[in-house]
């Protein structure tokens, strides 16, 4: 569990520094915050190469950042 809290928190990070926006919780929408899908495709990749952490590129957009799947890369 803890593990996965970190994954949603580098998540959480990522968005902040995109949409300069301290002001994110794991409650918060991407798209409502503002972001589109051109930022959810960079903070995807970015988390891919960073973090090795893969997300649905649809639940980036469509999701609460809490309730996002994250997969290790290659799964």
């Amino acid at each position: 569990m803890e593990c996965k809290q970190k994954g949603h928190q580098v998540i959480v990070e990522e968005i902040k520094y995109m949409l300069k926006e301290m002001d994110v919780r794991m409650d918060d929408n991407f798209t409502d915050l503002g972001g589109n899908s051109i930022m959810a495709m960079i903070i995807t990749d970015n988390l891919q190469k960073k973090y090795s952490i893969n997300i649905e590129l649809a639940q980036l957009l469509g999701s609460k950042i809490g309730e996002i799947e994250l997969k290790p890369l290659g799964k």
